[in-house]
């Protein structure tokens, strides 16, 4: 059964942060030995309930480990929570009322603040249950006698150590939920900037293709032309729609990249294949540059990666690559491997990259040479949309590069 409100569900939608998946993670596999040894010690007692709970605790566990290898997070906090709310039960029925264990029931609500990757209804409802359960079960606890008898001391010790237990965990939550909050703040609002700027930016860029087409439009309209006249406009027409084209798909797959919501779909692939099927690609733009692409790679080389994100990654390097190579010149891939990383570097023998110019070369609509760019169809989005592609398969991009010598951009990527 899957709990759904306004569209969305609770076993699907977005992923956890990985500082949450961190956590799930940590919890999943010590907290199942620390609840072991609990039921381990309550059974040393010679008390039989405890191997109920030690059955619970295993079956969640079984249950869980598959979830935890698939990814399937929110079916994973389910299990866990589900499998919280019947230790904490069992505990209060072993200790009574006054041993304080009905505390760990009610921080279950609390713990709900911070899957803030669950939409805020789900989560209003995920509180409400134990919540529900509590005040179901436990009130009747409180008149029933508990099944270890403790004295009045250690039982006060007891409900001292779990309510402090409790407060101290619950503000953890309470700040941990208000420190993500400000992050997700600052996030939206940097994201409106950098929307506003590209936008304004996508405008400035569109204005020079749009005026050439008016002009001439406007000019052909005036009077009778030739044929190859209207020819030569219909050309014109066509390779500034193309451009623009060109430019509104690189912005889309910029503003994808720039919303965090990227979900690489991670399988093995050999690199050497896909950097063949890539250099396939762009046979024809060599040819028609003279330039010749050169891969100094050979064998399978297997890796682990979204093969579709390092396509745009690889893409757009080689892209840029050929822009600035030398007429009859060469681009040059050498692919470079560690012990669980690889390097992938794209070499031109261009004019250059000037040392002022280095710091903002990944930067979106930035050119170095505008006039160059400008007349090559460059609009200074390539190595933006490329660098936040490849933050998204968790590898980076460096550059070496001094004028005169060409540039090298190297992908470095774990296998």
């Amino acid at each position: 059964m899957m709990w759904r409100t306004g569209g969305h569900s609770i076993t699907s939608g977005r992923q956890p942060s990985p500082a949450l998946q961190k956590f799930l993670r940590r919890y999943f596999v010590w907290g199942f030995g620390i609840r072991a040894l609990i039921c381990a010690s309550l059974a040393w007692g010679g008390h039989a309930f405890a191997a109920g709970m030690f059955g619970v605790s295993t079956a969640a566990f079984a249950i869980g480990l598959p979830l935890l290898r698939v990814k399937r997070w929110n079916w994973l906090i389910l299990i866990l929570g589900a499998e919280w709310t019947h230790l904490s039960s069992g505990l209060t029925a072993a200790y009574g009322w006054g041993g304080g264990f009905h505390f760990h029931l009610l921080l279950l609500t609390v713990v709900t603040l911070i899957f803030d990757h669950i939409p805020i209804r789900l989560r209003v409802l995920m509180a409400l249950f134990p919540m529900a359960f509590f005040l179901g079960w436990f009130p009747p606890l409180m008149t029933r006698p508990p099944v270890i008898q403790l004295s009045a001391v250690q039982a006060n010790w007891l409900y001292v150590i779990n309510a402090l237990v409790f407060i101290a965990a619950a503000m953890v939550l309470v700040l941990h939920f208000i420190q993500s909050a400000l992050v997700q703040k600052a996030r939206a609002e940097a994201l409106a900037e950098s929307r506003a700027e590209l936008i304004a930016n996508l405008s400035h860029e569109l204005k020079t293709p749009l005026a050439a087409m008016l002009t001439t439009a406007q000019s052909t309209l005036k009077r009778a032309q030739a044929e190859a006249d209207y020819r030569e406009a219909i050309l014109l027409w066509e390779r500034n729609t193309r451009e623009m084209s060109h430019l509104v798909v690189r912005m889309l797959d910029l503003v994808s990249a720039d919303v965090h919501e990227l979900k690489p779909q991670v399988r093995k692939v050999d690199l050497v294949g896909l950097l063949g099927e890539v250099l396939l690609s762009f046979q024809d733009v060599a040819r028609a540059k003279g330039a010749r692409i050169e891969m100094d790679a050979t064998g399978a080389l297997p890796a682990s990666t979204d093969p579709e994100l390092l396509k745009i990654v690889l893409n757009n390097l080689l892209s840029n690559a050929l822009r600035y190579c030398k007429e009859g010149g060469a681009v040059r891939i050498e692919v470079r491997t560690e012990p669980g990383d690889c390097r992938i570097s794209v070499i031109d023998d261009g004019p250059g990259i000037a040392p002022k110019d280095l710091p903002h070369i990944f930067d979106a609509f930035y050119r170095a040479d505008r006039a160059r760019s400008r007349s090559e169809g460059a609009k200074g989005l390539g190595l933006a949309i490329a660098q936040r592609f490849a933050e998204a398969l968790g590898a980076k991009i460096s550059v070496q590069s001094e004028p005169g010598k060409g540039a090298t951009f190297t992908l470095h990527c774990h296998r």
